[in-house]
């Protein structure tokens, strides 16, 4: 039997985390963090731009992300209700 042990655990990369300069995911935020986010785009009159896909459409607008064809955020939108 092999004995599987680490002498210390491995390192993450907090700053490429934190300081990266595309928002892409709000993991590892708080609700403050969000709030002071948001209070600060509006400051800055930050806009973003949003492509509405259709669940029929899912798996091209998936390739078309991973071929970095997409500009913004991809939504899709399961229902036309508001």
């Amino acid at each position: 039997m092999n004995a599987i042990y680490l002498d210390r655990i491995p390192e993450f990369p907090y700053a490429g985390l934190y300081w990266e300069r595309t928002v892409r995911s709000v993991a590892n935020a708080t609700r403050r963090d969000a709030e002071e986010f948001l209070a600060l785009a509006a400051e800055l009159s930050l806009r973003v731009s949003t492509s509405v896909i259709q669940p029929e459409d899912a798996n091209a607008a998936l390739s078309a992300l991973k071929r970095g064809e997409i500009d913004g955020a991809a939504v899709l939108r399961f229902s036309s209700a508001s």
